[in-house]
């Protein structure tokens, strides 16, 4: 994906929060990182029941691993829309922390602990104002540098979920 494409998912993905009524009142930051918590901690369910493929139910609604990280990307480009964030995406390139060869070979339990650890890390560093956009877009880079590692079309999944979440009623 793109930084440019991420930037796009990121304005669509708030405007449909902000139109399904997610932003009618002001959140505490403590309460955003808990619901990404509780998105990385639904993937690890869908890893530990081997539900690994992007599957659609009857109803529409996507399903599986895939689903869960994209469920994941998609609350981080909400927040990041809602305060009017671009990502930068620095943490890519290497400089920044993130070394492929030593992501390589981890396993999906330790890069869900991982995410868990990353975004705690976002609240805790930058209480003051509000939120540590810089440990958020390290997250995002991670979730893409995971899904490259183990083949996982996260482009495709947000797409999939974000369709779907334009169909559901306001406030969900």
């Amino acid at each position: 994906i793109t930084r440019e494409k991420i930037n796009q998912l990121t304005v669509e993905a708030y405007e449909n929060a902000k139109s399904k009524g997610f932003h009618d009142r002001e959140e505490e930051p403590e309460e955003r990182i808990a619901l990404l918590h509780s998105e990385i901690s639904e993937a690890l369910e869908d890893f530990r029941k081997h539900k690994m493929a992007l599957e659609i139910m009857e109803s529409g609604k996507p399903i599986g691993f895939p689903s869960e990280i994209a469920d994941i990307a998609i609350r981080l480009f909400d927040l990041f829309g809602k305060h009017n964030q671009n990502f930068n995406l620095l943490a890519l390139n290497g400089e920044y922390g993130i070394d492929r060869g030593y992501f390589s070979n981890r396993s999906i339990p330790w890069w869900i602990y991982d995410f868990h650890h990353s975004l705690q890390s976002s609240l805790d560093t930058f209480r003051e104002e509000r939120y540590n956009f810089y440990c958020l877009d390290v997250l995002l880079c991670k979730l893409l540098l995971f899904c490259e590692i183990y083949d996982i079309d996260l482009e495709k999944a947000i797409e999939v979920k974000m369709r779907f979440n334009s169909t559901r009623p306001y406030m969900h």
